[in-house]
């Protein structure tokens, strides 16, 4: 569910007209827009193949044997097997499926404190049983004492995220993965941020356990999935229907999302290298552009990060309200945390973490670029910062 924070009803009562054609978008983090080629299969789905796909008859058959496809070519490109992907409806309820399972066989759940809070929030609920890393003061996971945690705590899992969902940070994910097998540590990737970022042999291969959400790599929202590397992990349902609806999540499955689901990985296929490629020219321009903006910045995201991703303070604004109300009548679209924090005011987690001062901490945003951003939108998003801060 969305928010009813005071922010958004003023933004409610400023009535700001949105016009999709002239908007400048640059919160990829928090969802993606559609690519309009997926419509045909979601399409398929609504107007042919509607059936349920556990139905004992020729339409329900059809319809699983297009789903048992979709997981093969799903697979195909992360690197997986067909057979061990489960659809669900979200990154977050996959999520819990792999913290509810590694309650019952884990010897401790560990995660990073800058993590994505449908992570840190169930973990801190668990108290005894989890424990919360502190990013480094360059907002990295420092691998000497996460080894120190694996050695005291063999046989745990570490669930992170590769690319931090509010600084875009790239993690050091093979030697990550190194670590934890010396003792014996699971590896769960969140991948919400990462499938769109990084070619999936960057980062699949060195996890047991991943998931992804549909609307992060352009597809539909409401669709997601929970991907097992390492068949030996036995994971529970937390949810239970009826006995002949297997899997870990009972239920009718949904299958507009998941033939969009199916495209949409189609399309990451076909597109990742040159989407990658775009993205780093993007951030080399934007680069550029910060260095001759004319206003005190500082970039917060480290050397490492994730093309297409900046966290970027700017101490001179200091009602964030008011500059994101000043953003909406401009038809600019970005945040500075993750859209499920719903405010716009206050201190960046990720920067108090990393011991950044109070003024830097409260003047952060999150530009977060995609498959369709243009050179422009940079321009603009400047342009706006610069009349705002003369106004």
């Amino acid at each position: 569910m969305s928010c009813d924070c005071a922010f958004r009803k003023t933004l409610r009562i400023k009535n700001f007209s949105y016009i999709p054609e002239k908007t400048v978008y640059l919160d990829y983090a928090a969802t993606n827009p559609v690519d309009i080629r997926i419509i045909g299969s979601m399409d398929a789905a609504l107007r042919r193949e509607w059936a349920n796909l556990s139905s004992l008859h020729n339409s329900g058959l059809a319809v699983w044997k297009k789903t048992e496809k979709i997981k093969e070519d799903i697979a195909g490109y992360f690197l997986s097997a067909g057979n061990n992907i489960e659809f669900c409806s979200s990154g977050t309820e996959a999520m819990h499926a792999v913290i509810y399972s590694m309650m019952k066989t884990a010897t401790f759940i560990i995660s990073g404190a800058a993590e994505h809070a449908s992570i840190v929030h169930p973990l801190r609920h668990l108290k005894k049983q989890s424990l919360l890393v502190k990013p480094g003061s360059d907002g990295y996971i420092n691998i000497a004492e996460l080894e120190k945690i694996f050695k005291k705590f063999p046989g745990s899992c570490f669930i992170y995220s590769p690319v931090q969902h509010e600084s875009g940070n790239l993690q050091d994910i093979k030697n990550i993965f190194s670590c934890a097998r010396r003792y014996g540590v699971l590896i769960c990737i969140d991948g919400v941020q990462t499938a769109s970022r990084l070619s999936p042999e960057e980062w699949t291969p060195f996890c047991d356990l991943f998931t992804v959400s549909g609307h992060k790599i352009y597809g539909c929202k409401g669709i997601a999935m929970l991907v097992k590397n390492n068949k030996n992990i036995r994971l529970r349902p937390f949810r239970f229907g009826n006995p002949a609806c297997t899997g870990l999540f009972p239920g009718t499955a949904n299958i507009p999302g998941i033939y969009a689901l199916g495209q949409a990985v189609s399309l990451l296929s076909a597109e990742i290298r040159n989407d990658i490629k775009h993205l780093t020219g993007l951030s080399e321009e934007f680069t550029v552009m910060l260095e001759s903006s004319g206003f005190e910045y500082y970039i917060e995201t480290g050397r490492q990060r994730a093309p297409g991703f900046f966290l970027v303070s700017i101490p001179a604004i200091t009602d964030m309200e008011d500059f994101f109300l000043f953003l909406a009548g401009k038809n600019i679209c970005l945040s500075r945390f993750s859209a499920c924090t719903s405010r716009v005011s206050g201190p960046s987690k990720i920067l108090t973490l990393m011991g950044r001062n109070r003024e830097r901490a409260c003047s952060s945003l999150r530009i977060s670029m995609g498959r369709f951003t243009q050179r422009s939108d940079l321009f603009k998003l400047l342009q706006a910062v610069r009349g705002y801060l003369k106004a």
